[in-house]
């Protein structure tokens, strides 16, 4: 009976690192990016574990010449640099070919406009007015003010509990899975105790 084949090896390596992502969306990212890569290695004769930095950045630059927007060449490189990194820690691979290449500067301003002090105090207003007896309506007036009061995301707000808030801090699950701490202003604690 014969060893694992190398592509079990980095198939298996790669899915646990996939899996380790929280987001089902960047789940699905890693993967797309990561087998659009990999027909470009095939296509190209390369194998996947002997690529060097200059193989991504021909790689890079194809994309850009097949008019790929550079936040989508960006997030590839990132793609290809995160997976082979997982391949080193689960020493398949010894070094990662990817973090010699050079990163994509992308313009990183939200296209979404902020919600700004009169728009959150307009949203409060209304949320204040609907929020007499009405579980739900009160549930998103202290969304809102979580949002604006702590700045985390929506996605990180939602995985708050009760327990996540002690002595005036709150701690829980950010983006990149990292836990982060951080102080509730008095006035919001004040609406959470209410």
């Amino acid at each position: 009976m014969g060893g694992v084949s190398e592509t079990t090896k980095i198939d298996a390596a790669l899915e646990a690192f996939w899996a380790s992502l929280e987001s089902i969306h960047s789940r699905r990212g890693y993967r797309h990016d990561w087998a659009a890569y990999l027909l470009w290695v095939e296509l190209d004769g390369l194998d996947v574990l002997k690529v060097k930095p200059s193989d991504i950045q021909r790689y890079i630059t194809r994309m850009r010449d097949a008019k790929k927007s550079k936040p989508t060449r960006a997030r590839a490189l990132s793609v290809i640099r995160a997976n082979y990194g997982a391949l080193v820690r689960d020493e398949i691979l010894e070094n990662n070919p990817a973090r010699e290449v050079k990163n994509l500067k992308v313009d990183t301003a939200p296209k979404t406009p902020w919600l700004n002090e009169e728009a959150a105090r307009k949203l409060l207003s209304i949320l204040q007015t609907a929020a007499t007896g009405d579980w739900r309506a009160r549930r998103d007036r202290l969304l809102l003010l979580l949002f604006v009061g702590i700045g985390w995301r929506r996605s990180e707000v939602a995985r708050m509990r009760v327990e996540n808030f002690q002595h005036g801090e709150v701690t829980g699950i950010v983006k990149g899975a990292k836990t982060a701490t951080a102080i509730v202003p008095a006035w919001l604690q004040k609406e959470i105790e209410s």
